[in-house]
């Protein structure tokens, strides 16, 4: 079942994603863990790395920032097609804790 979640969620969800005016761009790709995994994120036509203004301003170097969407069981219909909400969870990669494991900023 997992195989298929995890395929299923590649043809459904992974790839580029643009507004309809250009302002902002999300790369989105299924890894193998949990949810969603965002690889890129920018804002004002490409001018502004979202995630890696996250990174900054949280003190957490950009290549071990890990942005995840997972779904969140809300949805709606619009139009011919639906709405999915997703929360994100934002994590440091590199910030291990106790036994070794990673902590997640969102927490």
């Amino acid at each position: 079942m997992e195989q298929t979640a995890t395929a299923e969620a590649t043809i459904t969800y992974a790839g580029n994603y643009t507004s309809r005016d250009g302002a902002y761009s999300m790369v989105i790709d299924v890894d193998g863990l949990s949810g969603l995994s965002v690889l890129d994120l920018k804002a004002d036509a490409g001018d502004v790395d979202v995630k890696g203004a996250y990174a900054q301003l949280n003190g957490i170097p950009a290549e071990t920032l890990d942005m995840r969407l997972y779904p969140t069981n809300v949805r709606s219909e619009m139009g011919n097609g639906k709405i999915v909400a997703f929360r994100a969870v934002f994590q440091d990669t590199a910030a291990p804790v106790d036994a070794g494991t990673p902590t997640c900023n969102t927490w």
